[in-house]
């Protein structure tokens, strides 16, 4: 009698569990969630990069979406491009540019960016204070969405 209890408290939990998913396929189809991009703005910022892009991306795994993932370096004097440079060979959709101006910045964003249909966030991590705050933001962006 116990037994059979089990068993079918199990099966109503999977078919609820089922029918959850179908409900939530559902309406993904029919509210398809734009892409993510995240363009981040850093100087001599190489004891962080790495975290930071590793946190968008664990993020973002709970989307299910892969995020593209957009650095914009101003004149770094440390190792930021190479860090990046080898996090891109693991991470098809991050993106390096070294700039030199905040007119070189909005150059490469009208140009590359601003056309596509991403939903965009803009971290400003050229600060140490800056990046710390920006590290619990990012924490906290898939259920802002």
């Amino acid at each position: 009698m116990l037994v059979t209890l089990l068993v079918l408290l199990a099966a109503l939990y999977g078919f609820l569990a089922f029918l959850t998913q179908i409900v939530h396929l559902w309406r993904k189809r029919r509210h398809p969630q734009l892409p993510m991009m995240y363009i981040l703005l850093m100087k001599d910022a190489s004891e962080s990069v790495e975290g930071i892009i590793r946190q968008i991306i664990r993020r973002s795994d709970t989307l299910k979406s892969e995020p593209t993932i957009v650095i914009m370096d101003f004149q770094s004097h440390d190792d930021t491009s190479a860090i990046v440079q080898l996090l891109q060979s693991h991470w098809s959709e991050v993106y390096y540019h070294p700039v030199q101006s905040e007119d070189d910045f909005l150059q490469i964003l009208r140009d590359y960016y601003l056309s596509s249909h991403h939903v965009a966030w803009l971290f400003d991590l050229r600060t140490p204070s800056a990046r710390q705050l920006s590290l619990q933001t990012i924490s906290m962006i898939p259920m802002m969405q």
